[in-house]
């Protein structure tokens, strides 16, 4: 929903940062992201990291450089936390990381 929602924005040339709707749906992201480190870090870091790569992509095709940065040195955390890359145990994330991270 986030990335079709700032994609329709940028295609009626309105900058994401200024799109309520937009900023809602991140803000909703966050806010579910968040609630997942709350629990059990070894049960959702798969998804966690998954959702934090996406929103990553999100924010560099938006030009939110410093947003992705913060994400980007969050999701390196998590990965540590998890002993590196192998650590995660999913082939398609751990490719996908590393062409994001690398």
């Amino acid at each position: 929903m986030l990335m079709a929602s700032t994609t329709q924005s940028l295609e009626k040339g309105v900058e994401v940062t200024r799109n309520s709707e937009s900023l809602a749906i991140k803000a909703r992201v966050l806010t579910g992201i968040n609630e997942m480190l709350k629990r059990d870090f070894g049960s959702v870091a798969q998804e966690v990291i998954r959702s934090v790569i996406n929103l990553c992509v999100m924010e560099w095709f938006w030009g939110a450089d410093d947003s992705m940065w913060a994400h980007l040195r969050g999701m390196k955390h998590m990965i540590n936390l998890r002993s590196g890359l192998r650590g995660i145990k999913d082939i398609v994330g751990e490719s996908i990381i590393i062409l994001h991270v690398a």
